[in-house]
């Protein structure tokens, strides 16, 4: 079968996060599984609760991702359910989404919750909007209790549209409307190939919004409820007409640009249609460039007259001790606005619930809610909305057409290939519904202090320098070899928590440097603790890492890892092109021979250098490596240097070389030029931007992917100037701690444990360690040193890993010439560059002081002044 998802529960691992209590031998203890935004944003929520319910006692048992359920479909049906029934152990109540069906049901491993809400008094599944009261209803049991949905839809331009002479899209179109659509609005280059599409499908014929497509048009599901359990039935003659008649359209390859585009300039886009406003390229404003146009979009139905409804849930496992108890749980989060926005939904599932999120510290609140394009038919789409329960073997649609391409096969006998996998994935489920049941994992108890103990608080956040479990079992380390520290108690933490956290926690880690925003009164200095540290030699650290967090001669915090910008090679195809590895370092020649060498060897349209990774940062990099320097960085105070002939030739050399195909770049979208598409690299890239260490080291799929292309990091390459890029991770003593010289140990054993994690460390000592090389490897042992060699350079100058970090707005207008420049818009280069200077100046200097008092005050009022501050800002620069 297709992989529509991927297994994603051995990654993810479940740690114990919060609520560790000393509950009375009486006393009822819940489980709640959870992402770990979690601890933060139903704190209060969970307080509130165990207040209203004496002898309730709520944990939290959090996951390192986001969205609603880790575990997803695997090709290996066994595979899936182990996965499942581990998931299902972790706690009494879990999140689960639209990616739960009967193939999970059938295991046993989720309570049949009709009983409870058959016999609750107080249960209206009138309250539910649209039908979502029947959304988990399916082979006689209700599996979940919905919390929140959000929506498939099809939006699009109706620019496009009239410039076309087309009429609008409406509920009652057919597969033919949207292909005659498609066909008419599709743009092409002067060779013949397709510039623009007239629609994009998110996620492809292989993802849920193309099915909800089909399941709308069809008019019913694929299901048949004639016999308990329900089986997959896809006999209907006009589901494999629609089918055939998709993929001759396919076939006529319109739905691919042949190069880079910016999708929300695409006519129709069936999808989440959460993207209400798109700004074509250089647009007038802070946040979209010079000299372009807001382009609007318009929702609709799906052709077929259905909106696709992804419902979020809770459900409560079949392992629970408490299903009465956890169920009057459920009831309660599902009306809790924290909790739906944990869900990741936009509407909540009970009409009328609050849409107020009190964010963590209490600082401000924010609304949630659909995209102004959305809410013009959020009640058509929950009227007419396909839910979980109507959208059964779905997926069976998408492995059908698989088979149709790899096989041959016509869509009828595909079909049936389809439900012959379903059926049996479904006899696995059987099986282990009749042969296995399961407990729910015991809660956790605070371990108890000896009399003359202490407890250390620390908190982690901004980034991660390895999962929660791996701060927690240093933080076990330390305290069984501690003589004074009898437990570390170790808490994720969201950003959002800046007002806090100095307070909360004894010491804390953040993968950002926090030395430039904080307000040092906060945290300690540590110099003394350091000069009588013997584990630490300050002469041990690369050279110019101790100084970033250093002011007025003080070092405000413990550097322990580097997460470098790197470039990403794919090694095969540097083989192919007969391209060498660069070993260490490489020079701006062999940069462009080896960028030409492999143009041979990638896909069509495709270029071998691809900075899809914080993009910005990748190509201001490459201008200063040749020369440049738009921000001038050399002194306490940025100035910005536009219009130096330095700048301005090496910033035409760079973008000359992406006006030839050589380099593809991405900046987010509303900040500027947009030339490569957003998210991972396309096609068969040779060379892509990376983070070391964010998320794994494969950048295509080697130790963090999953695609087993072999990869390697490599510096960026060395020109006139060198250019890094990093986050900086360290740990940080707060001056509320009653235990500072405790945690400084903690700190100092964190500090050399170097191996615990997938980083670069910042002392040479580790870098070269046996143990980082142990758990590492050579190659990265090599990759390490070349970049602290890099980074040691007289000649190298130190990049914000996160451009806005130079002041806000200070690059958008300079992206917009870029974009303009690389479309052939621009006659005089070092006009606009002028132009863009005068006015992101201008723009800075008028927002100052708003950012000043932003930083003084984080209300919900001030959000609102400050970003009514930067249009006033935007229009008077632009004037």
């Amino acid at each position: 079968m297709r992989i529509t998802r991927w297994s994603l529960f051995s990654v993810l691992v479940l740690v114990l996060s919060v609520g560790l209590t000393n509950a009375q031998s009486n006393d009822i203890i819940l489980q709640i599984a959870a992402p770990f935004i979690a601890e933060d944003l139903l704190q209060d929520t969970i307080s509130n609760y165990e207040a209203q319910h004496p002898g309730v006692q709520v944990q939290l048992v959090t996951y390192n991702g986001f969205g609603s359920m880790p575990v997803q479909s695997s090709d290996d049906a066994e595979t899936y359910q182990d996965d499942l029934m581990a998931y299902f152990e972790t706690a009494d109540i879990l999140l689960v989404d639209d990616g739960l069906t009967p193939e999970a049901t059938r295991a046993g491993y989720l309570l049949d919750l009709s009983p409870l809400v058959q016999s609750d008094p107080n249960y209206d599944p009138n309250a539910f909007v649209g039908n979502l009261s029947n959304a988990f209803v399916w082979d006689g049991g209700q599996w979940a209790v919905p919390i929140s949905t959000n929506y498939t839809v099809l939006t699009y331009v109706p620019d496009a549209f009239d410039a076309a002479g087309l009429t609008y899209p409406t509920p009652n179109w057919t597969m033919d409307d949207l292909i005659f659509a498609a066909e008419t609005l599709t743009e092409y280059n002067a060779d013949g190939s397709v510039a623009m599409p007239g629609l994009m499908i998110q996620g492809g014929t292989g993802g849920t919004a193309f099915q909800t497509l089909i399941i709308s048009l069809l008019g019913h599901g694929v299901y048949s409820d004639a016999s308990i359990p329900s089986s997959p039935d896809y006999s209907d003659p006009t589901l494999a007409a629609l089918m055939e008649r998709w993929q001759a359209f396919e076939d006529e390859g319109l739905l691919t640009a042949s190069g880079e585009i910016n999708n929300s300039l695409i006519p129709m886009v069936l999808g989440n249609g959460q993207n209400g406003i798109g700004v074509r390229a250089g647009a007038p404003g802070a946040f979209g460039g010079q000299n372009s146009t807001a382009i609007t979009q318009v929702a609709e139905v799906m052709p077929g007259g259905s909106a696709g409804l992804q419902v979020n849930g809770y459900a409560i496992s079949s392992g629970t001790a408490y299903p009465q108890e956890a169920y009057e749980l459920v009831k309660y989060l599902i009306q809790d606005p924290n909790a739906v926005a944990l869900s990741n939904g936009s509407t909540p599932a009970i009409s009328g619930t609050d849409t107020t999120v009190q964010m963590p510290g209490g600082g401000f609140s924010i609304t949630m809610g659909v995209s102004d394009t959305l809410a013009a038919i959020v009640d058509s789409a929950l009227a007419n909305g396909l839910t979980p329960a109507d959208m059964r073997f779905i997926s069976g649609i998408a492995d059908a057409f698989d088979y149709m391409d790899s096989e041959g096969l016509d869509a009828q006998s595909a079909l049936d290939v389809a439900a012959t996998d379903w059926l049996e994935r479904l006899t696995v489920a059987d099986s282990r519904g009749a042969t296995t049941s399961i407990v729910v994992n015991a809660p956790e108890t605070i371990a108890q202090l000896a009399e003359s103990e202490i407890a250390l608080s620390f908190g982690v956040l901004r980034g991660f320098g390895g999962g929660i479990e791996t701060w927690q079992a240093l933080g076990d380390e330390f305290a069984a070899i501690d003589a004074e520290v009898g437990r570390v108690d170790v808490d994720q933490v969201m950003g959002l928590q800046s007002d806090s956290f100095t307070t909360d926690y004894d010491c804390f880690y953040s993968g950002d440097n926090l030395v430039p925003e904080l307000d040092l009164t906060t945290i300690l200095s540590l110099d003394p603790l350091i000069f009588s540290d013997t584990t630490l030699d300050v002469n041990d650290y690369i050279p110019g890492i101790l100084e970033q967090v250093q002011v007025n001669g003080q070092t405000y915090a413990l550097p322990i890892q580097v997460q470098p910008l790197v470039l990403e090679v794919n090694t095969a195809l540097f083989e192919e092109a007969g391209v060498p590895v660069p070993d260490g370092t490489w020079n701006v020649s062999q940069f462009e021979d080896a960028l030409q060498q492999l143009m041979n060897v990638v896909g069509e349209g495709e270029a071998p250098l691809q900075l899809t990774t914080l993009g910005e940062t990748g190509l201001l990099s490459l201008i200063t490596i040749y020369g440049g320097m738009p921000f001038d960085l050399t002194t306490d105070t940025m100035g910005l240097n536009f219009t130096d002939p330095n700048t301005v030739a090496a910033i035409q050399q760079v973008l000359d070389l992406v006006k030839a195909g050589y380099i593809s770049y991405f900046a987010p979208a509303g900040v500027g030029a947009v030339t490569a598409a957003a998210g991972p690299p396309q096609g068969d890239v040779a060379i892509s931007s990376s983070v070391q260490g964010a998320f794994g080291r494969g950048g295509f799929g080697g130790p963090g992917g999953g695609n087993n292309i072999p990869t390697q990091s490599i510096t960026f390459p060395t020109g006139n100037n060198n250019a890094v890029s990093f986050q900086l991770g360290g740990l940080y003593l707060s001056a509320s701690s009653q235990h500072p010289e405790a945690c400084y140990r903690f700190m100092s054993y964190v500090a050399n444990s170097a191996d615990s994690f997938n980083t670069m460390p910042t002392r040479y000592s580790l870098i070269n360690s046996n143990a980082l090389l142990s758990v590492q490897g050579q190659e990265t042992v090599d990759f390490y040193n070349a970049m602290a060699n890099l980074m040691s350079q007289p000649n190298t100058v130190v990049l914000p890993s996160v451009l806005q970090t130079l002041g806000f707005g200070s690059t958008n207008w300079l992206l917009g010439v870029f974009e303009s420049y690389i479309n052939d818009e621009v006659t005089d280069l070092a006009t606009e560059l002028q132009i863009a200077q005068e006015r992101t100046q201008d723009f800075m200097d008028c927002i100052e002081t708003a950012q000043a008092e932003l930083g003084q005050n984080n209300s919900e009022e001030s959000f609102t002044n400050f970003f009514q501050q930067v249009e006033t800002c935007e229009a008077s620069a632009n004037a």
